[in-house]
């Protein structure tokens, strides 16, 4: 089987990619049920459903893209990720692509430490004996509207590599 995309011819190669995407998303939504809130499966779902957003980033080496799996596969992981291999014939079964779906709070997070020129260091939080973190998200309002975020000590090592990748050209 194969997924087949026919895009209009004067989008960029890039542009190819993430209107193909958009249109896995929007097959998967429709052939899709049963789905159990709060699952990864749900998580999922509603990505496709209400986000559709694709962020493109070099994932460097070979090694870099098989250590990603790994972080991922760890039983601390909540969000859905999958890790992609092209066949034997093509590449010699090369895996090419690591995907995972995050919400908000880790995106946003990310950006935060990013802003940040010592990273974590000038980030208003609190660090938990247990090694989880709350992160408060600067506001021009009162401190009182200030949103904040948990993150556990999982989360805040995604967050470090996410910060840690540009991205793809």
């Amino acid at each position: 089987m194969r997924f087949y995309s026919f895009t209009n011819m004067y989008l960029s190669s890039l542009q190819v990619g993430l209107q193909s995407g958009h249109c896995i998303a929007d097959m998967f939504i429709r052939y899709t049920n049963g789905l159990k809130p709060g699952s990864k499966d749900q998580m999922l779902y509603e990505w496709a459903e209400e986000h559709k957003t694709m962020i493109l980033l070099n994932g460097g080496y070979d090694s870099t893209i098989h250590d990603l799996t790994t972080f991922f596969e760890n039983i601390n992981n909540p969000f859905p990720w999958v890790d992609f291999y092209e066949s034997a014939n093509a590449m010699n079964g090369l895996q090419t692509t690591v995907g995972i779906i995050l919400p908000e709070h880790i995106y946003e997070g990310a950006a935060i430490v990013r802003k940040c020129r010592r990273g974590w260091d000038e980030v208003t939080q609190v660090l938990h004996d247990d090694g989880t973190r709350t992160i408060f998200q600067p506001t021009t309002t009162a401190v009182a509207d200030a949103r904040y975020w948990e993150y556990s000590a999982w989360e805040v090592e995604l967050i470090d590599r996410l910060n840690s990748f540009g991205l793809a050209r």
